[in-house]
């Protein structure tokens, strides 16, 4: 059993003032106010080698002592490892985990003597040995999780929710093509249905027609969506006229062209009727903006882009030569790093960007700019003609304070939180940042993000806009830049009508016959009611009781559903109180993304998993995989 007090009193000797007290071999004064021991319990432990709390072996029913519980406290993790996680742990899921998140294939599985080893000790016996068995067995377990996403999409359906739809195509290692196509809903929920196989070319009917039966796959058609976000091509942009639902244009597609315009002197030509036939090349028939840049040789001599090519295109090709000097000479980069080194106390080398990728270039022209003294010293060191002035690194200077902007609003933009309310927010505070600068770059760089934004900016950022800010006005303003806010308070409400004749799942009545049709119910309910149970009376009772209350509250004066809405956005202003259709309009836009990065995601994660060595995995395979891993990273995240 424990030791208590009492016996540590054999070893000390209180003192006249009772708060010390000495140790009875060394003297040591310890204090012990107010009868406290853990001091002189310390110093037994440390100095005599005495412990008097630890637990013994034949007391099973001690309470722990001090150091068990300071053992413990060392020990305790994050609260998380106390939950239990719903992890199906069955021999399908693992296999199917290690080929769609750890993207070992088929015959990794049962030809590594280690893996199998390991399988075999969490207690999986009987494992297949060949690859066609472990891809059955994950095949028919991707039928059994599209199995689950149907009954989530039928619930979600079930509960008034409507989606909407992010997709875009990708060719493979094998030169195979594809289309991902992601379902949305509100509270940023989202479902991979995994890829497509496009065979043949890409017309904007067998887009609609693989869309179509890419849905039916999940039991969700045409009706249930809202709206679509796609890249700019032309392909795309008859897509979403031709299903007749919103179409937003993806607006970190937009930045990415209007960058490249600005920097890389490329217009894109758009033109959205073109139409491709099955006898183009698939290299040519997609026509999408990025892809059908004209790249002018020789700038005109006159407007503000002509001005800041000649400072920026220079500088960038210094910068990038210098780059590629110290990244080719290892001696070169000795010295370098000496310097940089003396500086910041660490290595730090020079990045040499893509010349497709403006982000990759601001993070070259970073990097150099950081070190930019220790790259000038050692260009002196080496005797080299390359040289940057002070006018120079100031215009390297200018060109990031430009591009951050842009690259903070671009990751904003990527962000699986996001909506077309705080996309407005994001574009909003990057064009007032380029705004700031005033200077050649960031003017140039605003007028063409401002073309850009416009072209891709609808009618439902406004609405959005409006359902979050009930003073929302009108304006056209250099302020909005010509872009945000410029719907009126009519065309909102005419949108607001749509929103809820088309998604609504209510009967469209006007009000006098929902009151007809409530007075009717109340009294064929009144007849039977004698013969119905006491608690059933009060069921009916109360039923009854809401639903008049309902109706009371209504305002007597309104016909239809615009003037119930009408009523609802004067409440909304006055109160700041959102009635039914204006939160049920809500809900359906937040389901609408402001990019399809959604698709891109999955291109990335499909890269990992179609590579060079396992370009010859079938369709199906592919898109089980894509989309098991999609389910499995939603799963642990």
């Amino acid at each position: 059993m424990l030791t208590g007090k009492k016996i540590i009193w054999d070893y000390y000797t209180r003192n006249g003032n009772l708060a010390t007290c000495n140790h009875k071999d060394c003297n040591k004064v310890i204090k012990c106010v107010s009868g406290s021991s853990s001091g002189l319990h310390y110093h037994l432990r440390n100095k005599h080698n005495v412990n008097l709390l630890k637990r013994l072996v034949e007391d099973k029913e001690a309470v722990c002592s001090l150091e068990s519980k300071r053992i413990v406290n060392k020990t305790r993790g994050p609260i998380d490892k106390y939950v239990i996680r719903n992890i199906d742990d069955s021999f399908p899921a693992v296999v199917a985990r290690l080929v769609a998140l750890d993207c070992l294939s088929f015959q990794k599985i049962h030809s590594s003597y280690d893996l199998m080893e390991m399988l075999k000790l969490r207690g999986y016996n009987n494992i297949p040995k060949s690859s066609t068995t472990i891809k059955k067995i994950i095949l028919d377990f991707g039928l059994n999780i599209r199995e689950q996403t149907i009954r989530e999409l039928k619930v979600w359906k079930v509960d008034g929710g409507v989606f909407s739809l992010t997709f875009d195509e990708w060719t493979s290692q094998k030169n195979r093509r594809f289309m991902n196509v992601n379902i949305h809903a509100n509270n940023n929920v989202f479902w991979n249905l995994g890829l497509i196989r496009i065979k043949g070319s890409m017309t904007y009917d067998k887009c609609i027609e693989l869309l179509r039966q890419k849905l039916s796959a999940f039991k969700v058609d045409f009706e249930s969506i809202f709206s679509i976000t796609t890249d700019g091509a032309s392909v795309m942009k008859k897509v979403g006229s031709e299903i007749s639902t919103n179409h937003q244009l993806c607006l970190v597609h937009g930045i990415q062209l209007a960058v490249i315009q600005v920097l890389y002197k490329i217009l894109p030509t758009e033109d959205a009727s073109t139409e491709k036939t099955e006898d183009e090349d698939d290299d040519e028939e997609e026509n999408e903006d990025i892809e059908t840049f004209e790249i002018i040789n020789e700038p005109s001599n006159s407007g503000m882009a002509t001005i800041k090519h000649l400072q920026v295109a220079p500088i960038i090709t210094k910068i990038r030569q210098v780059a590629v000097m110290f990244r080719r000479s290892p001696r070169r980069n000795d010295i370098l790093q000496s310097h940089v080194k003396a500086e910041f106390q660490k290595e730090l080398s020079l990045i040499v960007d893509s010349k497709t990728r403006w982000n990759s270039l601001l993070i070259m022209i970073e990097r150099f700019y950081e070190i930019r003294n220790c790259v000038r010293k050692t260009l002196i060191d080496i005797q080299s003609e390359i040289h940057f002035s002070e006018k120079e690194l100031n215009i390297v200077a200018q060109i990031i304070a430009a591009l951050q902007p842009v690259k903070i609003a671009v990751e904003e933009l990527c962000s699986r939180d996001v909506d077309l309310y705080t996309a407005d927010i994001t574009l909003k505070f990057m064009l007032d940042e380029l705004a700031k600068q005033n200077n050649i770059l960031s003017n140039e760089l605003k007028e063409a993000l401002i073309d850009r934004i416009n072209q891709r900016r609808t009618i439902l950022s406004d609405v959005s806009y409006y359902l979050h800010e009930p003073r929302y006005k009108p304006l056209n303003t250099e302020n909005n830049y010509g872009v945000f806010h410029k719907t009126s308070k009519v065309e909102i409400l005419k949108k607001l009508v749509d929103i809820a004749q088309k998604y609504s799942q209510e009967p469209k009545k006007s009000y006098e016959d929902d009151v007809i049709e409530m007075e009717s119910t109340t009294l064929t309910t009144e007849q039977p009611i004698v013969e119905l149970s006491m608690k059933e009376k009060l069921k009916l009772t109360i039923k009854n009781k809401r639903l008049t209350d309902a109706f009371r509250n209504e305002p007597k004066t309104t016909k239809g559903l615009q003037s119930l809405i009408e009523n609802e956005m004067v409440s909304f202003r006055n109160q700041n109180i959102r009635g039914k259709y204006l939160s049920k309009a809500l809900s359906h836009i937040s389901t609408v993304q402001p990019t399809s990065v959604e698709s891109e995601r999955a291109f990335s994660a499909a890269g990992l998993i179609v590579t060079k060595f396992r370009s010859s995995l079938g369709d199906d395979s592919v898109d089980t995989i894509c989309f098991l891993r999609a389910f499995f990273e939603k799963q642990f995240k």
